[in-house]
């Protein structure tokens, strides 16, 4: 049974958010799934009005020219979507509060995603080690998927190439592809090349950068001495207004480069600030951010 960090209060709070999730999706929703590429095997289901925005080319016309009124032609999914969340377990993600946040935020995309029938694969990655579970669906495969969680400890290294690598062997099968990196992103911009490879590969790849406040605007202080949390590299730098300055500015280059290769790729990205209550800060990721869609018919075969 899972600890602290996952307990029941935990799972009680995640269906609510769920609940009000589907709410907002509106009364034609049939449940939640992580955002991707829908299927359809072309066999018809049903006729809906037509809204603006629609497919054109779905539209029946032999229905308008007898009703004269717009319908849409909806089709049977063709099969479950597969859900791929990555989860950078290296020494960074340590600051107070930040990987439990990380953990929570990893939990809840899960729990939408074996509740909207997806296929789930969760990779855990440090350094050049990835470990992956593959939950069952339904209620027991969510605690195996909590279990997982609840075990690890940041240490080491980011690696994002073993995580790639053992995240496209566990999210293997047929069907749309969601996949969800959520780290804090230091590592050298060309190491981003590995997240890509999944949005390559066909999967609609979401980067959630998950920081600690003073990761983006450090207080001023005296003078410090800086210990990279992987490497353990030491620096000595003065203190004051302009270090604390300095290092913001630096921090703002770091993002807007990688925000410049996530819109390279195609890769959605989103910021979290891991200071934040949990409900409060994961309701805006996934409703705004976009990180769920609602489970709705296809409008149309591939």
């Amino acid at each position: 049974m899972p600890g602290a960090l996952f307990g029941e209060d935990f799972i009680r709070r995640l269906d609510a958010l769920r609940l009000a999730l589907v709410r907002s999706a509106g009364s034609r929703s049939e449940g939640l799934r992580l955002a991707g590429h829908p299927g359809g095997t072309g066999e018809f289901r049903e006729h809906r009005d037509y809204v603006p925005g629609d497919e054109p080319r779905y539209i029946d016309w032999n229905l308008y020219g007898r009703l004269e009124r717009l319908f849409l032609k909806e089709f049977a999914l063709e099969h479950e979507g597969r859900a791929l969340v990555l989860l950078d377990a290296s020494a960074s993600m340590a600051a107070p509060g930040k990987f439990d946040f990380a953990r929570r935020l990893a939990a809840a995309l899960g729990y939408l995603a074996l509740s909207g029938g997806d296929r789930l694969a969760a990779v855990a990655f440090a350094a050049e080690r990835a470990v992956a579970v593959t939950p069952r669906p339904g209620p027991a495969g969510f605690l195996e998927l909590l279990g997982f969680l609840e075990r690890l400890a940041p240490a080491g290294t980011s690696g994002l190439r073993a995580a790639a690598q053992r995240g496209a062997g566990a999210g293997v099968g047929r069907g749309r592809g969601a996949a969800v990196w959520i780290s804090d992103f230091w590592t050298a911009p060309e190491a981003w090349a590995d997240c890509a490879a999944l949005a390559a590969r066909g999967w609609e790849t979401s980067l959630v950068r998950v920081l600690a406040p003073e990761e983006v605007a450090p207080r001023p202080a005296g003078p410090l001495l800086l210990v990279d949390s992987e490497s353990g590299e030491r620096l000595a730098v003065g203190g004051g207004e302009a270090a604390a300055r300095a290092f913001e500015s630096a921090a703002a280059g770091h993002a807007a480069a990688l925000a410049a290769f996530a819109a390279r790729h195609r890769c959605a990205l989103l910021a979290a600030d891991s200071s934040r209550p949990f409900e409060e800060a994961a309701l805006e990721l996934l409703r705004h951010g976009r990180l769920v869609e609602p489970r709705r018919p296809a409008v149309g075969p591939d």
